[in-house]
């Protein structure tokens, strides 16, 4: 009874942490799929660029339009948006947004589909994810179950790739347990908290475009040495799935593809 007390009121206060920023990521994506719907051509970067010749920023894609400044030659701009053949959107003044022709500015790579997001978006990705990680870690070893208990489960990001039409995020999958404590139970009775942690990260990645996206997880021993792989999911992107799979908790696990049955992941815990 007391365990399934603690158990009850740690679950409610995980699970409005996981609802926020699970509401919060598919918030972001449903806005960035809105936006995409309403205008084709819109590939958004954000990347350092160089004026090739003497030009003009100017309020609409049409050199007609309104001068808002002129750029002179080898001066720089942040290019934000590969807006259409000729054109491209940038920011100056660090907040201000107006048009350049293409011709007049130099890009330090071609703007390709993967290239041009991929340090940018990985890197953004890869803060969010710490940051997910550490918070989720930090409510469970603060929670009342931890200080009477002893031991929860807790998280860490190994990596965050992406290859070949594969984003890939690597975590590490491990028992935070006091010194002297002994887990006789090996139920886990956080499994289905632990599936909902996995949502949440799947979500965030799907910020970042890409056909596949896999996540892997490690079981670390208790001394922090050694590793193995635990599980391998995967979701392939389809269109209108996620617009069926973000109303209802737990509907994207119809879409994993797993090496583990799903109803034994993170079954047992593992010590």
């Amino acid at each position: 009874m007391v365990i399934s007390s603690i158990l009850d009121s740690m679950f409610r206060k995980l699970l409005i942490f996981l609802l926020f920023f699970f509401c919060f990521s598919i918030s972001a994506i449903a806005g960035d799929n809105a936006s995409s719907k309403s205008d084709n051509v819109t590939k958004f970067i954000e990347t350092l660029a160089k004026v090739k010749v003497t030009t003009y920023v100017y309020k609409e894609p049409n050199i007609k339009s309104k001068k808002l400044r002129r750029l002179y030659r080898d001066s720089k701009i942040i290019v934000i948006q590969d807006y259409d053949d000729k054109w491209y959107k940038v920011k100056y003044n660090n907040v201000r947004t107006g048009f350049v022709l293409k011709k007049n500015i130099e890009m330090r790579y071609t703007l390709k589909k993967e290239v041009k997001r991929g340090p940018y978006q990985l890197k953004k990705l890869q803060i969010d994810l710490k940051s997910l990680i550490q918070r989720f870690n930090f409510n469970m070893t603060e929670s009342k179950f931890f200080l009477d208990m002893g031991y929860v489960p807790n998280f860490g990001l190994k990596s965050v790739k992406k290859f070949n039409g594969t984003l890939r995020v690597e975590l590490y999958y491990f028992w935070n347990i006091k010194k002297g404590v002994k887990i006789k139970k090996k139920e886990n009775p956080f499994q289905d908290l632990l599936k909902q942690f996995l949502e949440v990260v799947f979500f965030k990645m799907f910020m970042e475009q890409s056909k596949y996206y896999e996540i892997y997880i490690y079981d670390k021993n208790k001394k922090g040495k050694n590793t193995e792989l635990y599980a391998k999911l995967r979701y392939t992107d389809m269109d209108n799935r996620f617009f069926e799979i973000k109303n209802v908790d737990g509907k994207i696990w119809d879409y994993v593809e797993s090496n583990v049955s799903l109803n034994s992941l993170f079954a047992e815990i593992k010590s």
